[in-house]
Order: C-alpha cells, then sequence, then structure tokens
C-alpha cells in the first residue's frame, strides 16, 4: 500500500490536536483540584491588583490566594512571565507558581538566583547550608525585600500537592536565613 503526503499530514495533524485536547483536559482537571482545595481549606481569593507584588518586569499574576501557613501569612498563586522578567529567578519558562511569606519582622535585601551568588546581608552561618540545599533541589531560588521572602517554581499546571511543596520549600529558605521568629532584629545582621 503506498502512503500519500495527504494521509501523512492528516495523521500529524490529528496527532498534534489529540496532545492538545489532551493537555487541556488535564489543565482543566488541575483547575477543578485548585478550586476544591481553595474551598476546602478556606483560602481567601486575592486580586491581582489589590497589593504591590515583589517583582518587576513583564509578571502578570493570574490567581492568587491568601492563607497561613506555620503561623505567617502566605499568598501564593500562578504568574506568567516574558524573558528575564524575574531576573534570575528561573532559567527558561514562562509559567510558574509564586510564594510570598511575610515575615514577623522587617529584614535587609538578599537574594540566591540561578547564577549561585548570594547577594546581600546574608547570615555568615546560613551560606553554607544555603548553597548545600539549593544545589540539592531543596529549595528554589528566593529574595528576600523587607518584610517579603518570595519564590517562584517553574510549572505548567498549578495542583495542590505542589503548592503545598512549593510552601514547604519556601519556609525552609526562610528557617535557614532564620527569618521566621518574631522579634529578630535581622537590620543588625
Amino acid at each position: 500500500m503506498r502512503t500519500y503526503p495527504v494521509q501523512f499530514s492528516g495523521a500529524a495533524l490529528l496527532l498534534v490536536l489529540t496532545w492538545f485536547v489532551v493537555g487541556l483536559v488535564k489543565e482543566n482537571k488541575a483547575h477543578r483540584e485548585m478550586a476544591r482545595q481553595v474551598t476546602d481549606a478556606g483560602w481567601v481569593p486575592v486580586e491581582a491588583g489589590s497589593r504591590d507584588w515583589p517583582w518587576t518586569g513583564e509578571v502578570k499574576v493570574h490567581r492568587a490566594w491568601s492563607f497561613s501557613a506555620q503561623g505567617l501569612p502566605v499568598v501564593a498563586g500562578e504568574i506568567r512571565w516574558r524573558g528575564d522578567a524575574l531576573a534570575g529567578m528561573v532559567s527558561t519558562g514562562t509559567r510558574g507558581l509564586f510564594v510570598v511569606v511575610e515575615l514577623p519582622s522587617p529584614a535587609p535585601l538578599m537574594k540566591y538566583h540561578l547564577e549561585y551568588e548570594l547577594v546581600g546581608a546574608v547570615p555568615p552561618d546560613s551560606e553554607s547550608p544555603l548553597r548545600a540545599n539549593f544545589l540539592l533541589g531543596r529549595i528554589p531560588a528566593w529574595t528576600v525585600c523587607e518584610r517579603e521572602l518570595f519564590t517562584v517554581h517553574k510549572c505548567r499546571v498549578i495542583r495542590p500537592a505542589l503548592v503545598a511543596d512549593a510552601v514547604q520549600r519556601t519556609f525552609r529558605v526562610a528557617d535557614l536565613l532564620h527569618l521566621t521568629s518574631p522579634g529578630d532584629d535581622h537590620d543588625e545582621r
């Protein structure tokens, strides 16, 4: 039997369409899972324009929720960006999950991004554990600015387990930096 270019093109088109539809179904299922999680856990939706976000550039918050974790206010949600809008927090991609933890007291500016350089007033006893945890994939790239610690986790679809893991990894950063104890005077470090 001879194959013709038209038959091959049709099969290729059908394969691409199938892949696209399966992706949409998975994304729709993830949105339903997140909606159930938000409702069950009592998370509060956050309007994108209702607050200042800790990043600049071409970054858009698509949906976000506030809740409490380990006794501190947290905002997590889905963002999309273009190019290097997140200044080295992610290497590629255009979609992800963000976590912002409101710290109990102000802290000096510090960050650890993908160029593997600690910047700012990082406590000296935290440098080695931070590097080791980052290189082992236990913590993401992060930035601390005043009263906020934020992280970005590259992903295509947000699911409840991914949010829980991202929050846990963000708090690991806060613990390594000694930022979660109320009353710490971070400005003297």
